[in-house]
């Protein structure tokens, strides 16, 4: 057994055990519109990895024909003999590949987070993410769409129409993390603000229901007159600077763990966009498709990228490497990041391949997945068979892979790939170490769609760019609570303690200003002052005397409208008139 491999394996191993506990989320929901797909605007992605979860299902394989060569000896052939597998291994146990001395490639904070120091407030966490910047360019995008919208309206005055500024826009940001907590995604906007027992005071103290839904609607994130030309190189034209930005500022403020996973996650949709897919086994089965890059150990989201249809995985890549397959591409356009680190790619078996696994190598990265069983290196021993007892494992090996095959029940086999491990290595359980790797390392993505699931803030739309911007709403809260737990300082808080902070304080500087408008009713008033704490602050700060008179009589407050008691007397706190029988006497030092 190479004892290097096996304590990294069983590292990781512990490492996943913690992310089972995750809260479990409830059911996605679909978008709200009856659009039916056509064939004309809808794609089918093969790229459907849910089927290697559990190790267990396999995918519909291709029999070797009667051109495939028989193995002898201590070798095993693929396909026509086109690839040669050793049975024995080819380097000893005992001694260690350059590619798996993991130097220094804990996850840490990095840049900007860790220049906060030591501690931080969970809204600084979340200010790494969705920067000022990435603000100003929504605000001034958004009061593009304003000015026409009022243009349209004709009806300049309109406040509803005004144009937006930084406070309020995340002010908005922090009511749709309202609605994440809330699990209000499939609620309609009145229903939220409505003004009964039934409704929820918190969305009215941070603006009105018709100042929300417009500016829903007029969210904007690129310049609408530049965006045809930049649509014939980009289909995600409308979301990409956005979307790139966020991307970068995940890249920035975070350093990958040693192991990391690449897989796709599906942005529910079922409006019109040219790029959407079908996946029949997701539980949304139609939506947008991003490709990512995460931490195996945490589910850090550190790159991704939209997929626009046919192509769009070969952006940014070199000539010669777009003429690799298109799973290839793929992952060599997220993992240009991390090239010469020696980290390793766990993947599914749509993104595993020999091409890949030697192109990853070139550049110091290992790679660890499932094949497919139809693909020509595979030897045909290596198939499902009757004949195979449960338990039972094949090895081939080649100077930089090593090809396992393991049938975990009666007629299937699984087969796996890595260019991690070299040696017949079993974990206390007896199975391969290779699937107690895989196993501990394949779930990063799909525990990130969990988070993200769990408190959803995907509400509903038919515009595919707003639909996105939800998701990088969701991955930030993820990923800035992954972040705020990283300083050694903190008190650890559970996502909807984390969440729910960062909402309010989104929400405190325009409820603030909300406090000044003259006829704003006053129940509202009391739920702004209590949302940010003023009142808590009133009581802690010594006031000076107030005069309890007030410039004209008026009613008592709490008396009966009958008896129409008048009275020249008010709260020194509120300024409420109140008469001598609801008043009580407090000397100059009890009421500092």
């Amino acid at each position: 057994m190479n004892p290097h491999v096996s304590s990294q394996t069983k590292t990781i191993m512990e490492r996943a055990l913690s992310l089972a506990t995750i809260e479990e989320s409830d059911p996605e929901l679909d978008s709200n519109d009856s659009y039916i797909p056509d064939d004309d605007d809808l794609e089918i992605s093969d790229n459907d990895t849910d089927s290697e979860i559990e190790l267990l299902v396999d995918e519909p394989e291709e029999q070797p024909g009667p051109s495939t060569m028989p193995s002898s000896g201590d070798k095993y052939f693929g396909k026509k003999k086109c690839f040669i597998w050793e049975k024995t291994p080819l380097q000893s146990a005992s001694q260690t590949r350059h590619h798996n001395v993991i130097k220094e490639h804990l996850s840490s904070r990095e840049g900007p987070a860790r220049a906060l120091g030591n501690k931080a407030t969970p809204k600084q966490a979340w200010d790494l993410f969705f920067t000022p910047e990435m603000i100003d360019e929504i605000v001034k995008h958004t009061n593009v769409k304003l000015t026409e919208m009022r243009r349209k309206i004709q009806f300049d005055d309109s406040p509803a129409y005004k144009n937006t500024e930084n406070d309020e826009l995340n002010a908005l940001l922090g009511l749709i993390l309202l609605c994440c907590i809330f699990k209000s995604l499939n609620e309609s906007l009145h229903s939220l603000f409505y003004t009964s027992i039934i409704g929820r005071p918190i969305f009215r103290a941070i603006m009105t229901e018709k100042r929300c839904s417009v500016l829903l609607r007029a969210l904007r994130f690129d310049d609408s007159q530049t965006r045809k030309t930049r649509e014939e190189i980009d289909k995600a034209a409308c979301i990409s600077n956005i979307f790139n930005l966020f991307i970068e500022n995940c890249k920035r403020n975070y350093s990958l763990g040693a192991y990391a996973t690449i897989d796709e996650t599906l942005v529910p949709f079922r409006g019109r966009v040219k790029f959407r897919v079908c996946m029949p086994n997701k539980p949304s089965k139609y939506g947008i498709k991003v490709m990512c890059l995460t931490d195996a150990h945490n589910a850090y989201l550190y790159n991704a990228y939209v997929y626009t249809g046919k192509g769009s995985d070969g952006l940014t890549l070199s000539a010669q490497e777009r003429n690799l397959t298109i799973p290839s591409q793929s992952v060599i356009r997220l993992t240009k990041c991390i090239y010469g680190t020696n980290r390793n790619i766990t993947c599914g078996n749509w993104f595993t391949s020999i091409e890949l696994a030697t192109e990853l190598k070139k550049h110091k990265l290992t790679l660890v997945g499932t094949v497919k069983k139809n693909k020509p290196q595979i030897p045909p021993e290596f198939l499902p068979s009757k004949n195979r007892e449960i338990g039972s494992t094949l090895y081939g090996f080649t100077k930089d892979n090593t090809l396992i095959s393991y049938v975990p029940k009666k007629d299937k086999a699984v087969i796996l790939l890595s260019t991690m491990h070299h040696s017949i290595c079993t974990d206390i359980s007896n199975k391969p170490e290779i699937i107690s790797f895989y196993n501990a390392t394949k779930s990063g993505v799909d525990t990130l769609d969990m988070k993200c699931k769990a408190y959803s803030p995907n509400r509903k739309t038919r515009r595919w760019p707003l639909v996105i911007f939800y998701h990088l709403i969701a991955v930030a809260s993820s990923n800035a609570h992954i972040i705020y737990e990283m300083y050694p300082e903190n008190k650890k808080k559970s996502r909807y303690d984390f969440i729910l902070e960062i909402a309010l304080s989104l929400c405190n500087s325009y409820m603030k200003k909300r406090l000044q408008i003259p006829n704003l009713p006053e129940e509202l008033k009391k739920i702004i002052k209590e949302a940010v704490g003023e009142q808590e602050a009133e009581q802690n700060t010594s006031r000076a005397p107030m005069s309890d008179r007030l410039e004209k009589r008026r009613n008592c407050r709490f008396c009966p409208y009958k008896k129409n008691r008048m009275t020249s007397y008010k709260c020194v706190k509120c300024g409420t008139p109140i008469c001598l029988e609801h008043a009580k006497k407090t000397c100059d030092i009890c009421i500092q």
